[in-house]
């Protein structure tokens, strides 16, 4: 089945909760310098204190389900590790993970002389229209922008009051009369849908239905709204009932990813 790339999947959909922080505190930032003769790929970090060690996984393949045994590792004073079993042309994902409280990590794709993509395939870009004409420049330098960069691109106008699921029949139609769509882009203040039963900034008071973007991307089948009942958040932005438009799943698909 053909994998769809999405530009927004929102951070409600996790596998696990988190404990409120600020983010930058749980991220390790990452820039790459390369050499090409020897070929090197050297990842290069922001340090913060306090932290621990750094521990660096590869993966060749983009896909893969697992990050398999450490690359390499450094100590907690390190600000770069070098990678010099690299290959011109292939292109490598790195995941640097940091020990200490709290934990961090970062990724990054990388590679030496990697050949251009000459096409990426159908791109759908949803443009929620209230100040449309107001970014109208900007939105034509995106599309050739993406154009630029190997994309076909269909350009669909929603409003930010329409219901979600007519934004979804939308974008399904897309879907069903361009079967090369592989990726979503959404511009603006497009409705925004919220799904499953759970609370992954670590608040129980925040239990409910999260934002979850992920829904335009993923095939009406693997969606439904008649099991989750739940009211103890205390917003009601975060209720979910059955019927109520809110999806019943806290998970998107691994193995369905496909549009």
């Amino acid at each position: 089945m053909k994998r769809i790339y999405f530009s927004l999947i929102l951070c409600g959909i996790l596998i696990s909760s988190l404990h409120a922080t600020v983010g930058m505190e749980r991220s390790v930032q990452l820039t790459t310098t390369i050499t090409e003769s020897p070929p090197t790929i050297t990842l290069n970090w922001v340090p913060q204190p306090g932290t621990g060690d750094f521990t660096i996984y590869r993966n060749t393949d983009l896909y893969a389900n697992s990050w398999g045994s450490p690359k390499g590792a450094v100590s907690s004073t390190s600000t770069s590790w070098t990678d010099t079993d690299v290959v011109v042309g292939q292109i490598y994902e790195y995941k640097v993970e940091r020990m200490g409280s709290p934990i961090g990590y970062g990724y990054i794709y990388a590679g030496i002389e990697v050949p251009e993509i000459e096409s990426r395939g159908l791109m759908a870009v949803i443009v929620e229209d209230t100040y449309l004409s107001d970014f109208s420049p900007e939105l034509s330098q995106l599309i050739l922008d993406l154009i630029g960069d190997g994309w076909q691109v269909i350009q669909q106008t929603v409003n930010r009051n329409d219901a979600v699921s007519a934004v979804k029949s939308q974008i399904e139609t897309i879907r069903l009369n361009n079967p090369s769509l592989t990726a979503i882009f959404l511009v603006g203040h497009v409705p925004i849908p919220y799904c499953g039963d759970m609370y992954p900034d670590g608040h129980i008071d925040h239990r409910g239905a999260w934002p979850c973007d992920g829904y335009y991307a993923f095939p009406s089948p693997i969606w439904s709204d008649t099991d989750v009942t739940s009211t103890s958040g205390t917003d009601p932005r975060n209720h979910n009932i059955p019927g109520d438009g809110k999806l019943d799943q806290n998970l998107l698909p691994y193995t369905s990813n496909s549009l």
